[in-house]
């Protein structure tokens, strides 16, 4: 990806493999990857040759790539004053969740998913005030008061699948569509089985040729990692990391309602298995403010901005948490102003990883940034729950 501004690292698993191309004498050895910016390239191995690349997802910042393996880019996503709302975002078509390939079947297994993101130049960027070196404003397109259906809007923008791709057709064989984005990678095994977990805590195989699901687990906690197979004794057993992290636990708070935060367990299924994971039984985070609302339009709007700016990639944005970190609106050191200025300027909790921002914004851009919070307490708290 050229000159690219949008986080599109190309990190993602690579894949050998041998295929027999059309037109072709012998199997050609290739090396295959789907990185983020949401195109399915096959290499020579030998060469590094472009064989092709093709839109694995929906792609909107290029229409499509050229025949020495460029994109050919919509002009738009260079013009960073107008906002775009651009796909992939920088969580990217295919992440770090490690993509599969069977030779039995011929095809690939990608960890897909759908994550827009809107794009708009920080104008910050070129004084050294900008906490991220983006160059991209967080703020952009964040409202201040969340209008009804505004969740339900931003969860139908959020995609996740599991795509049989097939690289000697230049196509998806069959799509198993997901309830979210940022679900487990993938084991293909020569049983004929594809395997993910998800981020709901389902743990499934599926059939690799029509992807028919034939078995599932519930593993009780979000099932990201990429599971693995292997015999002991000539018992198969497969097993797989769980526990829900990473970027897009964290930012993406509002799209999470079933995975346990922080339970991390190796869970192991063989045949005839009997053993039972237990449920994460932590306690409840009481979602009721902590204070009364205060600030007026103008405050809270350079909240919710310094809040989008500043905190947002570990506490959520629109100050919903996953639980992997605080949620602020229900923190205690929300609402005690001193308690809040010794964390979020003086560092009281800096031994935990909360750092002071005093270098990076004012005490009245903090002030505002908890008038905020609180402000959005209040708007979300449970009908049942009261300002103490």
């Amino acid at each position: 990806t050229p000159g690219e501004s949008w986080d599109y690292t190309a990190t993602q698993s690579l894949i050998l493999a041998d295929l027999q191309l059309a037109d072709e004498v012998s199997p050609r050895r290739v090396v295959m990857q789907a990185p983020k910016n949401g195109f399915y390239y096959v290499l020579d191995a030998a060469t590094g040759t472009f064989i092709s690349g093709d839109a694995f997802v929906p792609v909107n910042w290029a229409s499509g790539i050229d025949e020495d393996g460029r994109p050919i880019e919509n002009p738009e996503i260079r013009d960073l004053a107008t906002p775009f709302l651009q796909i992939p975002g920088p969580m990217g078509a295919h992440n770090w969740h490690p993509m599969a390939y069977s030779p039995q079947t011929g095809l690939a297994y990608i960890p897909a998913q759908e994550v827009p993101q809107v794009y708009l130049e920080d104008q910050r960027a070129g004084d050294g005030s900008a906490v991220w070196n983006t160059g991209m404003d967080f703020a952009a397109g964040n409202p201040l008061e969340i209008p009804p259906g505004f969740y339900d809007a931003i969860r139908a923008m959020l995609k996740g699948s599991l795509i049989a791709w097939d690289p000697i057709a230049r196509e998806a064989r069959w799509t198993v569509e997901h309830d979210n984005a940022a679900n487990g990678g993938i084991l293909a095994t020569a049983g004929n089985l594809v395997f993910q977990g998800k981020l709901d805590g389902t743990f499934a195989a599926y059939d690799a040729t029509s992807g028919a699901m034939v078995w599932s687990s519930d593993v009780k906690s979000g099932a990201l990692s990429g599971p693995g197979t292997y015999a002991l004794d000539g018992e198969q057993y497969v097993t797989i990391t769980t526990g829900w992290g990473g970027s897009y636990a964290l930012v993406m708070g509002m799209e999470i309602d079933t995975a346990a935060p922080t339970v991390g367990k190796v869970v192991t299924f063989k045949l005839g298995g009997t053993g039972v994971i237990n449920a994460h039984d932590g306690p409840m985070i009481e979602k009721a403010p902590k204070s009364e609302p205060y600030g007026d339009e103008a405050m809270l709007m350079t909240g919710m901005q310094v809040y989008s700016r500043n905190c947002a990639v570990c506490h959520g944005i629109l100050a919903v948490s996953s639980g992997v970190l605080p949620d602020l609106r229900w923190s205690y050191v929300t609402g005690d102003a001193e308690a809040w200025t010794g964390v979020v300027l003086e560092g009281d909790r800096e031994i935990n990883g909360m750092v002071s921002f005093a270098d990076h914004i004012t005490a009245d851009e903090s002030d505002a940034v908890r008038a905020y919070l609180l402000m959005r307490a209040n708007a979300d708290a449970e009908p049942s729950s009261e300002v103490p």
